[in-house]
């Protein structure tokens, strides 16, 4: 079922994106145009809207990248592709309390 979604998700990835940005163009043009509201919040509409929307998007492409390779990773080790290194295998020291 999770692969399904993030399916879905990532062939409606872009097109939410994008809509979100020009929407906010749109919507930031036009209260600049009207002059009905204070300008700073139109510009901040206009630039910031899609800046937001761009970073988010970054990220959440970002995060299935990660998730796609993490599991690459994952199928690797449990085929026995991958190598065990000598950190992996070492005993970490303990602590000992202090008298």
């Amino acid at each position: 079922m999770n692969d399904a979604l993030v399916s879905m998700f990532k062939s409606i990835f872009a097109f939410v994106t994008w809509s979100a940005i020009l929407s906010l163009f749109t919507i930031g043009a036009a209260m600049v145009w009207s002059g009905r509201v204070e300008t700073w919040l139109a510009y901040a509409i206009v630039f910031g809207g899609p800046l937001i929307s761009i970073t988010l998007g970054g990220v959440v492409a970002l995060m299935i990248q990660n998730n796609d390779l993490l599991r690459q990773i994952a199928q690797e080790r449990s085929a026995g592709d991958v190598p065990s290194t000598f950190a992996a295998e070492r005993r970490e020291p303990t602590l000992r309390a202090m008298k």
